[in-house]
């Protein structure tokens, strides 16, 4: 696999330059008001903030150690969104800039804000029974996000973590794709790698066997599918699992989908991506947007998806 180099002499520490919808705008760690925390897990956390001098800016900035064992994912992280996340493709979250705080020796990225992750929006809606238009928002977001990662392959590269919680959306009805701090690199056409990364539960089986199968696209594929039951389901099939019983169990697995308000389109559609067989999945990402359930989705989102949507996010508890 070929790495990324670290690239911190390449980082601001004192003022940095961002490029923000269009703007440049000048500043330093002071600047920074920080307001919400939106997530956090292992590669860092996320927080909503604006800049003092700048009240309209609004951003995510994701905070990560730099004294860390994890140290290479976090210039895979910024190295990876500098080179998608600055070419305004829809469905890629937008990079702003970096900086690196030498107070507490982080390394600081800014990014675009969106409203939610799926992970949160599929609790509330399925709290509040609210799935009328889950199909057709369904359908939208399998696009966008099939979209991202053949963009991303475009680039030679692999997210490798795909699941509801690097899923956003905002109350326009925008599905974009986050998080790339354990991204491969393609070294030839089929695969990127043998290493062992993502999260466990949306690894796919031929990941899980003893003569383990190269990352390929089959296996972000799979990681799409099975989030699409999750958020379908409102539970993760194999959560609370340990990892030697799911990798017996996944060989096994049959994947179903009994929500009515799916489409047999769309359940067909989510079936293939779940495919045991590896082989048997798309071989590319634009076979997926070629499906026909995929080519009817609109590229406007309607007045009806909209309101769903923005009725779901108002009613999440922070």
């Amino acid at each position: 696999m070929a790495r990324p180099s670290r690239r911190n002499a390449r980082v601001p520490t004192t003022t940095t330059i961002l490029q923000y919808e269009g703007k440049t705008i000048e500043i330093n760690i002071n600047d920074l008001d920080i307001q919400q925390l939106l997530g956090s897990g292992g590669y860092g956390v996320v927080s909503s903030a604006s800049l003092r001098n700048y009240p309209n800016v609004k951003m995510a900035v994701k905070r990560i150690r730099l004294e860390t064992e994890k140290r290479l994912s976090t210039y895979t992280d910024l190295t990876t969104i500098e080179r998608v996340g600055t070419k305004s493709y829809p469905y890629i979250i937008k990079y702003y800039g970096s900086i690196i705080d030498k107070v507490d020796s982080d390394l600081l990225i800014f990014m675009e804000l969106m409203d939610t992750s799926m992970d949160k929006f599929y609790r509330t809606m399925h709290e509040r029974q609210n799935l009328d238009l889950l199909d057709l928002i369904l359908q939208r977001l399998i696009f966008s996000i099939v979209s991202a990662l053949n963009f991303l392959k475009q680039h030679r590269i692999l997210h490798r973590d795909v699941k509801p919680q690097n899923i956003l959306v905002n109350r326009q009805c925008e599905f974009k794709l986050c998080d790339f701090g354990i991204c491969g690199y393609f070294t030839n056409s089929k695969s990127v790698t043998s290493s062992f990364k993502g999260t466990d539960i949306y690894m796919p089986p031929e990941r899980m066997r003893h003569n383990v199968e190269p990352y390929g696209i089959r296996s972000d594929i799979w990681a799409l599918g099975i989030s699409l039951v999750e958020i379908i389901n409102g539970r993760h099939p194999f959560i609370g699992i340990q990892f030697i019983q799911l990798a017996v169990l996944i060989q096994t697995w049959t994947p179903s989908i009994d929500n009515k308000s799916i489409s047999c389109e769309l359940k067909e559609l989510i079936l293939y991506l779940l495919k045991t067989d590896y082989r048997q999945r798309p071989m590319s990402y634009n076979e997926i947007l070629e499906i026909p359930v995929l080519q009817s989705v609109h590229p406007t989102p309607s007045i009806d998806e909209i309101n769903y949507i923005k009725n779901i996010i108002n009613n999440i508890v922070s």
